[in-house]
């Protein structure tokens, strides 16, 4: 019979410890910080789109981004697809607070 209260007690501490553990793994999935800043962003540049590197690549177009003050371009590249998802690219929104940047994401196909 004591056995028996062991294991409930325990459980609820065992779930914790395991809710913990994915949450610190998935440090990823915690807010982003958003980035309003009040000048407009430079138009694209152009980028050449090399041929895909294997099979099911995905290109992921070059972009400005706020680094230090100033926008600086960040070059274009390919990933591996995410099965049954598509890929959504990043942008610059204009709000009455300036230009947020709303970063790239897969959704579902």
């Amino acid at each position: 019979m004591a056995s028996n209260n062991v294991g409930k007690r325990w459980t609820p501490w065992v779930s914790w410890a395991a809710v913990a553990a994915v949450a610190i793994s998935l440090g990823g999935c915690a807010p982003r910080r958003v980035v309003v800043v009040r000048p407009a962003p430079p138009p694209p540049q152009y980028e050449v789109v090399p041929a895909p590197p294997y099979a099911g690549a995905v290109w992921i177009s070059g972009h400005w981004a706020w680094r230090a003050g100033s926008y600086v371009w960040i070059g274009g590249y390919y990933v591996h697809a995410a099965p049954g998802a598509l890929w959504v690219p990043g942008h610059w929104r204009h709000t009455w607070r300036g230009w947020r940047w709303i970063p790239g994401h897969y959704r579902p196909a």
